[in-house]
């Protein structure tokens, strides 16, 4: 993997999967109307759209994919799989779920949001996933805030390939500097979320200090650097 000389919304990075994947993606999260904000986003020139489960907005993502987007293989979803639906059965059943009308037929990203089910699931439901990727409900599989002894687990339990992206928060005020090492040795793609930390360090007075020798407003330092500090 490396980081592309200039950044653009169409940047991609390839993925230890082989797949190429938008470096900048827009996340729904909980949006109060998350098929306008993704249908925005899409017109803004956005390629990558990250839902989940949790955010309950995976069908308002199929039905926009549907409607507006004429290449599939043009944009690049990912969803996660929630830890109340971690285990293997339960989480092979959310996935069967996530890829059903009126939600997207199949994802390019499905990761497990979080590792707080326990280690026997969190080994089962990446197992689960393991097999959705073989049957092309994904295209790559991954984690999201898992640290090093997670991670460990997995390719310790050998259930499926290494994660091809783990998403954590990561900005300047949480650099998380030994799980991005970890999973810079093993290949592993970081994906930061928050990158302007919900806008909590506006008036931070390094942030200002550094925008105002740049000449420019927040927080366009923070999100800019994030990608250098994942590589």
């Amino acid at each position: 993997m490396s980081m592309p000389e200039v950044l653009t919304p169409n940047s991609t990075v390839t993925l230890n999967s082989g797949e190429r994947m938008p470096v900048v993606g827009f996340g729904l999260y909980k949006a109060t109307d998350a098929g306008n904000s993704c249908r925005e986003a899409l017109k803004s020139g956005y390629t990558h759209i990250d839902s989940a489960r949790h955010y309950e907005n995976e069908s308002a993502v199929g039905e926009v994919v549907r409607d507006c987007v004429a290449d599939r293989d043009s944009i690049f979803l990912t969803t996660k799989v929630k830890a109340p639906e971690h285990g293997y059965e339960s989480c092979k059943n959310a996935v069967i779920d996530s890829v059903t009308y009126p939600k997207p037929d199949r994802w390019d990203l499905i990761l497990l949001h979080d590792p707080t089910a326990g280690s026997e699931k969190r080994i089962e439901s990446y197992k689960a996933l393991a097999e959705a990727l073989k049957e092309g409900k994904t295209k790559s599989i991954g984690v999201s805030n898992f640290g090093v002894h997670h991670l460990q687990e997995l390719e310790a339990a050998n259930v499926g390939p290494l994660p091809a992206v783990n998403q954590v928060e990561l900005h300047p005020w949480c650099q998380q500097k030994w799980i991005v090492d970890y999973c810079k040795s093993k290949g592993i793609l970081i994906q930061a979320y928050c990158p302007i930390v919900r806008g909590k360090y506006m008036d931070h007075p390094t942030l200002v200090n550094i925008c105002n020798k740049v000449n420019c407003e927040p927080p366009f330092p923070s999100p800019s650097i994030i990608p250098f500090m994942a590589y």
